[in-house]
């Protein structure tokens, strides 16, 4: 009987090797004696046919899994910083096929993952982040202080002092984060803009940019008392040389142009526009006046 369940399990082991690539994933003594013992030993020898098709129902059910050593391989490679971002049950298949007669370890999967990343689906979070750092490097690719020639600077020494200067700033940069970036092609964007394309963003919004500047978040219910109030405190800041008296309008630097106060606008604006202009003129006056148009675009609805 032990001679027949020793043929039984080297058929079984073989199968598995085979059938099942690759050869060591299914490569234990337990899985083959499992495989063994679903056939009669006292019977005639099962053909490979038979085994394989046991098998599958055996791996289907869990009854047959991967060694203890793939497992904790393929574990522990997915805790790592490159495994994360394609702990995806699609790509284990594409893992193993260049895992081939080797022995799994995380050294060979962070390998692989490099290797053939193409092949490979990044997680939600991992293609996410993939594409925040395209947008950061070619934004820094945009806005960072190239190196100079020796056209254009022909001092060598001169050159070499500027251009250490310069490489501090790039590596300063690199580590600035997207939202930084985002604010400087910001600003970049509206000083090339046309009269037109401004007055198209501030007053030819869409309905739903519209809808946010009559409902916008800061005082949502402001009575008319609410504005006396915000008027009567802003005046009482500029008397007392707090902050400057507000115009009636937003003038954009650099263009000879104005528009309305809205908080729309406020919302679109670069973080440091809205607190140089929180700085002169007080949050009361902006509150304010942005109110004030909040109010005119109600009634003219």
């Amino acid at each position: 009987m032990e001679s027949a369940l020793n043929q039984f399990k080297q058929r079984a082991a073989r199968v598995l090797s085979e059938a099942f690539p690759p050869p060591k994933k299914y490569a234990s003594e337990a899985n083959w004696h499992t495989l063994a013992l679903r056939f009669p030993l006292e019977g005639f020898l099962p053909s490979d046919i038979m085994f394989k098709n046991e098998a599958q129902l055996l791996i289907a059910s869990g009854a047959i899994v991967p060694t203890a050593a793939w497992q904790d391989a393929f574990r522990e490679f997915f805790n790592t910083s490159v495994g994360r971002s394609f702990s995806l049950d699609c790509n284990r298949p594409i893992f193993e096929k260049y895992i081939g007669l080797a022995d799994p370890s995380v050294s060979l999967l962070t390998q692989i993952a490099s290797e053939h990343v193409n092949e490979l689906v990044p997680t939600n979070e991992a293609a996410a982040q993939a594409a925040e750092d395209t947008r950061r490097a070619q934004l820094w690719e945009e806005f960072a202080p190239k190196l100079l020639t020796p056209y254009e600077m022909p001092n060598q020494y001169a050159r070499a002092i500027e251009n250490k200067r310069i490489e501090a700033r790039r590596n300063e940069m690199w580590e600035w984060p997207l939202s930084r970036f985002e604010e400087l092609k910001t600003k970049k964007d509206m000083h090339n803009m046309s009269k037109e394309e401004l007055r198209a963003i501030v007053n030819k919004a869409e309905p739903a940019r519209i809808q946010k500047m009559v409902a916008g978040e800061r005082h949502e219910n402001a009575e008319p008392s609410q504005l006396e109030l915000l008027r009567t405190r802003g005046e009482a800041e500029v008397m007392a040389g707090m902050f400057q008296p507000i115009p009636q309008q937003w003038q954009i630097p650099g263009k000879e142009i104005s528009v309305d106060f809205s908080f729309a606008l406020l919302a679109q604006l670069p973080k440091e526009i809205v607190q140089r202009m929180m700085q002169r003129w007080g949050n009361n006056q902006v509150t304010w006046r942005c109110q004030e148009t909040r109010q005119r675009l109600s009634a003219r609805k």
